[in-house]
């Protein structure tokens, strides 16, 4: 049985840079049918990625924005209700198992959705990786510690480990 790895995908309405895309392409390669892919539908650095998901054989689910105006239209596997751009993304984000972030910026910055998505993923625990438009990469591992934000968690239902038996 092979594992499938839920990616949620955050980035630029101006699209990747040539090393952004090299970077997303060879991730997207190597995670190949084990990869789900969950992006906004947006133009820019989420179409790119849907072209580059669809070229490794990944499943693909988008998030939909309700305002239409800066959608790609792209064709996925399943489609979530659209919400508008801030709830989507936090959809998005309690969806997925890591984040991967693609912005314009070389560093943080307050207005800004891509920006907005990596602070909300590490505030609940996900992984974060972040590629910068250099192709510098920032990875931020996940804090389980923090996932009873995510709404609907019930820690009572989290499934605990045995502990190891004890050695006469």
């Amino acid at each position: 049985m092979t594992l499938q790895v839920h990616v949620g995908l955050t980035g630029t309405r101006n699209g990747l840079s040539r090393v952004q895309g090299v970077v997303l392409s060879n991730w997207l390669e190597r995670g190949g049918k084990n990869t789900v892919l969950h992006h906004g539908d947006c133009v820019g650095a989420d179409e790119m990625a849907h072209i580059y998901a669809r070229r490794a054989g990944a499943y693909i689910v988008i998030h939909p924005p309700t305002n239409d105006r800066l959608r790609a239209w792209c064709q996925a596997d399943e489609y979530r209700k659209p919400f508008a751009y801030l709830t989507r993304n936090r959809h998005l984000v309690e969806e997925c198992q890591v984040l991967w972030a693609f912005p314009k910026e070389p560093v943080e910055v307050v207005r800004s959705g891509t920006w907005a998505t990596v602070r909300y993923a590490r505030k609940v625990g996900r992984a974060v990786r972040i590629v910068y438009p250099d192709g510098t990469l920032d990875t931020i591992p996940a804090d389980e510690s923090k996932h009873w934000l995510l709404p609907g968690h019930k820690p009572w239902e989290t499934p605990r480990s045995s502990p190891p038996p004890i050695q006469p």
